[in-house]
């Protein structure tokens, strides 16, 4: 019981559920089977099918309640088990279980940035390499199956939303461009075209960096609480919450920070661009990928004798797919559990009248909210937050000085200490087999905030678009955003950083005025820059925003995202299973993708075969003959041959080279032929005329 009094119930150290509960785990795991304990942990193995038809032959024993001591007749079936999609599979994995485990247990080491020292760790890891080579044919094979499976059947999560929601991310996309067109509802004239950098890599990169740590924080920053979001059963909400929320977006207003940013101009005459971190961050992720729409306005102000550019937030999508409404409506739901912080005076204090009577009437619980709702005094409207921080770009021996404008999501106090956080959500629709990979654009956004907000951590929620429930979360620093965007794209951020001043560098050259940057997909290599004019036009944003489609597009096609196989859920843990692999209890088979079969070789018909022609007599007679000339002149060789072999002369026996290891002899000059002289040339022709002479005699 000490350990209980020892608790701190104070609201202002409260401590997390997961900290209770690991100080009292190892009392529990003790009795696992006693019955206070089954009862907290709100298990009932006994009432459970579980392990009853293990043994097929043996008779059917029913268990016994140990609590009334009557047999269990009625067996309840786990509806919390996961639905065994990997029975499907056509094959088993090339591991068995061990093999398993041990490759869980270095993938998670590795996931913990946790090194490998000892001999042992070290052994791990090599183990672990090799089997990663085993496993390289089945991973394709896996993606294979997974893709094909959810191209016919998952496919349709992504063309789902849940209506309150939709109607959640409309009405806030309605205010946005009604006051988008109050504030910018010019005519453009196309000025120029620019041909876009897309992603390369270059030999000398430019240098981004704060130029100090002052950071001058405007607005309101919302508060969270991460416990009570993670810990939350679904993030859905009522309807009466969503429009509560629906209602604080449409009063919240932006900050006006242009007297803040005139002085910082006038005080810093080596300013050259005012940017918003959210075109920044558009503009960095579309260097990657053109295949969308989009248009970002900046203007070129006159300030102290230089050219300033004011790159704005980017304009609002004409249409929005429904994986991005899902999107931003889960963003909206994760910030309904934030709250906002306002510094309120004391209040007058009021004389009660203790003799007043107050009349008690019991009424319905939709009655009572509805009474909530008209008695509540009506808030204050709430500006946004808003952070301007000073950074400078190195490009070889010349500087630019930029003033960039960011915006916190919400921060977490723990003793009195603010640490700020970037909330990324990332949607899963394939949660039967794992956690898919991060997007290019999804990690670049997080890098892009990460990199513009030193002092902030990115949380990255991975939540279930189905049910709305949060799978996993994470705390992660820049290196992680950077090692992930290394591993699966090969993309360094610093080289986007690079082509992007490619073209910022060019926007410094155009005049004052009103501009506007459009990328449009039937061009998808360049980028059009329109300025605004009076006279002519060829885009007029009042005309184009006055017929947004708010309406989902009846038919839309999603690529297929792979399984990241570093990341373990749940799934893997529960049931011992490296991601992006078959499962180890099933059997395994041989099998062969269909791209390696070759087709076999069709039978070439054959050539029709004429018949032979029978040959005319005198034509055989002419063959005879000219058979017999030719025995005949064989014959005549031959023995032409023999009689050279007959009368040639004989030089003696041929001398053998002497043999390494014998001392060598001189050796015995050969008799020279009579009539012979050595090294003179000799005719064998004369012979071969007197064997003919003798023969035709």
């Amino acid at each position: 019981m000490d350990a209980y009094l020892k608790l701190e119930w104070s609201k202002q150290h409260r401590r997390s559920e997961l900290r209770l509960l690991e100080y009292f785990a190892i009392d529990f795991s003790r009795y696992e089977e006693d019955i206070l304990n089954l009862h907290i942990n709100e298990t009932d193995p006994v009432h459970q099918l579980g392990d009853v038809y293990t043994d097929v032959g043996g008779p059917l024993e029913f268990p016994v309640d140990p609590r009334t001591g009557v047999e269990v007749r009625q067996l309840e079936l786990d509806a919390t088990r996961p639905f065994r999609l990997f029975d499907r599979f056509p094959s088993g994995s090339n591991l068995n279980r061990a093999e398993h485990q041990h490759c869980l247990a270095v993938q998670n080491r590795i996931n913990m940035r946790l090194g490998f020292e000892t001999a042992e760790e070290v052994e791990a890891l090599g183990k672990f390499q090799l089997m990663g080579v085993r496993l390289t044919r089945e991973r394709v094979l896996f993606n294979s199956f997974v893709k094909n499976y959810f191209l016919n059947n998952l496919a349709g999560r992504k063309r789902t939303i849940d209506g309150e929601l939709d109607e959640l991310v409309v009405g806030v996309w309605r205010g946005k461009v009604g006051r988008m067109l109050e504030e910018r509802s010019g005519k453009y004239q196309l000025a120029t075209a620019v041909m876009w950098l897309r992603y390369r890599k270059n030999e000398k990169q430019v240098g981004f960096e704060p130029a100090s740590e002052n950071v001058l924080e405007l607005g309101c920053v919302r508060n969270i609480y991460t416990e009570n979001l993670l810990h939350a059963s679904t993030l859905r909400r009522s309807k009466r919450i969503l429009d509560r929320y629906l209602e604080e977006q449409r009063e919240t207003k932006d900050v006006d920070d242009a007297v803040h940013v005139d002085s910082i101009l006038r005080q810093d005459e080596e300013v050259r661009f005012v940017v918003n971190s959210g075109a920044l961050c558009y503009l960095l992720d579309k260097a990657c990928s053109m295949e969308q729409r989009w248009a970002i306005p900046f203007r070129i102000e006159s300030v102290g004798g230089r050219n300033v550019v004011f790159i704005e937030k980017k304009l609002q999508p004409v249409r929005m797919l429904t994986h991005e409404r899902n999107v931003q409506a889960h963003k909206y739901l994760v910030r309904s559990f934030m709250t906002m912080v306002k510094k309120e005076g004391a209040k007058p204090e009021q004389e009660s009248n203790v003799n007043v009577k107050i009349e008690y009437k019991a009424v319905g619980f939709d009655e009572y909210l509805q009474q909530l709702e008209a008695n509540r005094k009506p808030s204050e409207p709430v500006q946004k937050n808003v952070s301007l921080q000073l950074w400078n770009l190195q490009d070889g021996d010349e500087q630019y000085r930029f003033l960039v404008r960011t915006r916190t999501d919400c921060y977490e106090s723990l003793r009195k200490v603010k640490f700020y956080i970037n909330i990324s959500i990332k949607l899963e629709y394939q949660t039967e087999f794992g956690a898919e990979q991060m997007t290019k654009s999804e990690l670049i956004r997080e890098w892009t905030r990460q990199r513009l907000r030193p002092n902030s951590r990115t949380l990255r929620l991975r939540i279930n678009a189905s049910n709305h429930i949060i799978l996993s979360h994470h705390y992660l620093e820049l290196k992680d955003i950077e090692e992930e965007l290394k591993r699966l794209y090969d993309i360094e951020p610093q080289n986007l950083l690079t082509n992007l001043w490619q073209t910022l560098r060019l926007i410094m050259q155009f005049p004052p005025g009103e501009h506007l940057l459009q990328h449009d997909t039937k061009n998808p290599e360049t980028v059009m820059i329109l300025s605004q004019s009076s006279t002519t036009f060829t885009l007029d944003l009042h005309a184009l925003y006055s017929n947004v489609e708010y309406e989902r597009c009846a038919l839309e096609e999603y690529d297929w995202v792979p399984i990241d196989a570093t990341v373990i859920t749940k799934l893997h843990r529960e049931h011992t299973l490296l991601p992006g692999t078959f499962p180890h209890w099933t059997k395994r088979h041989r099998i062969v993708s269909r791209e390696t079969l070759k087709p076999k070789p069709k039978p070439k018909p054959e050539a029709p075969v004429k018949p032979k022609k029978k040959k005319s007599k005198a034509k055989r007679i002419r063959q005879k003959q000219k058979e017999k000339e030719r025995q005949a002149q064989k014959q005549k060789e031959k023995e032409v041959q023999q009689s050279l072999e007959q009368y040639a002369p004989y030089e003696g026996p041929s001398r053998a080279p002497a043999k390494e290891g014998t001392p060598a002899k001189q050796a015995r000059p050969a008799p020279a032929a009579i009539g012979f002289v050595k090294g003179e040339s000799f005719d064998y022709q004369s012979y071969v005329n007197q064997a003919n002479a003798k023969k035709d005699d």
